[in-house]
């Protein structure tokens, strides 16, 4: 938790407004200084050839993110689709992990 809220620590995300909401309800933290990486992308694109509304680009994955920059496929991603197809509980888990790694 003390690294959250960390003014002197940065923390990169890629599309944290859900993250970011989910964490300040269920923990009461306000996560500081943050670089979210979709919205530099937008920033970016939108600097170069104007407005990215309603293009993929607005929302861009993070998958779709390291491909056009890196030219990288995001192995993992496949990685985590295959899990959830095998393991229907996979969020589950992950979640109670999470819980017991917060007491």
């Amino acid at each position: 938790m003390k690294l959250l809220v960390n003014e002197k620590i940065i923390k990169i995300f890629h599309d944290c407004s859900e993250d970011c909401s989910l964490l300040s309800n269920l923990l009461k933290v306000e996560i500081k200084n943050v670089f979210d990486t979709q919205i530099a992308h937008r920033i970016c694109y939108e600097s170069i050839f104007g407005s990215s509304l309603r293009t993929k680009h607005s929302n861009i994955s993070l998958a779709d993110l390291i491909k056009e920059y890196l030219n990288v496929e995001n192995r993992i991603k496949c990685e985590i689709g295959e899990i959830m197809k095998k393991n229907v509980y996979f969020w589950k888990t992950v979640k109670n992990i999470n819980k017991a790694s917060t007491r």
